[in-house]
């Protein structure tokens, strides 16, 4: 197992080794991996070859814990206040207690199959919030096929291509993310353990993860479902690298738009007929993403995140899957 932690001074804006992009946040980032030294060496190469503006002389690297250090558990640090935690690798030692965590929060899962591969986590789905990310119905097992038909727990890889920005608000308010590369194609993921040629392309990947750093609430990314030690170890720690990059540059450009509070938003009432409630949908002032709510008073715990293309659809008269799920 292996870390290193960064954080940013009390400013906010700078240290004499770190300059962090968001000036308004405090945070500090823990790099936990669970995998070989030989992996390890190869992925922060490939970290060290990226660009990273957020810090001025020291990057994130994965490095070993050394011999009289006590063994680390990363799921002690999932509830800490101002951490984020990037994991990378299988983490046996600690994975009871880890998923025992991660069921309890608001959690993307980004595979093709929609399992977790992991018998405690696939038992207890139902009972945690999950939105299911890139997803091959010729891949579901039937129950999980069943229960997430109605499309609000699913967003499978086909309805992705139909733009990918509109998976923004799904990720907006959720605190954990497990990423298995089985979601990505083989072509751009040779390392990863299925098999399976289809999935997303690495950029697409990417952006997904941009998206998520971007959310205020992330706080936890588990990378997983790869060879380390196969002959594709090269090509498997740069799109790692990769994927971690473009999480770090969302978390450090975030907006800071909660929490909510309506003299940072523009309001808009779309009066419906046929009995429908009437909807208010809300514009941020600080980073334009729209949230919407049917309720009178403007009530932060009653804001739903949502799109500019779904307040489109109510104003030509259209209801919108997300609206349609959430509001009616």
């Amino acid at each position: 197992m292996e870390r290193l932690e960064y954080h940013n001074d009390e400013s906010g804006i700078k240290s004499k080794q770190r300059v962090f992009a968001n000036i308004d946040k405090d945070f500090a980032f823990t790099f936990l991996s669970a995998c070989s030294r030989e992996f390890n060496q190869t992925l922060n190469c490939e970290i060290n070859r990226c660009v990273q503006p957020w810090v001025a002389d020291e990057k994130p690297v994965f490095r070993g814990i050394r011999k009289d250090e006590e063994a680390f558990d990363p799921s002690h640090i999932i509830n800490q206040k101002g951490r984020i935690l990037i994991l990378v690798g299988e983490a046996d030692e600690v994975v009871r207690e880890l998923e025992e965590k991660l069921v309890c929060q608001n959690l993307i899962l980004v595979s093709s199959d929609a399992s977790f591969g992991s018998s405690y986590m696939d038992k207890h789905r139902k009972h945690a919030s999950v939105k299911y990310v890139a997803t091959q119905q010729h891949l579901l097992i039937e129950d999980i096929f069943e229960w997430g038909n109605n499309g609000r727990d699913l967003a499978s890889l086909g309805s992705l291509r139909n733009g990918i920005q509109l998976l923004e608000p799904d990720l907006r308010e959720r605190e954990a993310c497990i990423f298995n590369l089985s979601a990505i194609r083989k072509s751009d993921a040779p390392g990863k353990i299925s098999n399976d040629v289809s999935g997303l392309s690495s950029e697409e990947a990417c952006r997904i993860m941009r998206y998520y750093g971007f959310s205020d609430y992330s706080r936890f990314l588990w990378i997983k479902g790869f060879a380390e030690n196969s002959e594709t170890a090269g090509e498997t720690a740069n799109l790692v690298a990769q994927l971690v990059w473009y999480f770090i540059n969302g978390a450090v450009h975030r907006p800071g738009d909660y929490p909510l509070s309506r003299e940072n938003m523009i309001e808009f009432t779309i009066s419906n007929k046929d009995g429908l409630p009437d909807l208010k949908f809300f514009k941020s002032r600080i980073s334009e993403r729209w949230w919407f709510s049917t309720g009178v008073d403007f009530d932060p715990l009653n804001l739903h995140p949502c799109s500019y293309e779904d307040y489109k659809c109510i104003c030509e008269g259209e209801i919108s899957d997300r609206i349609a799920a959430t509001a009616f």
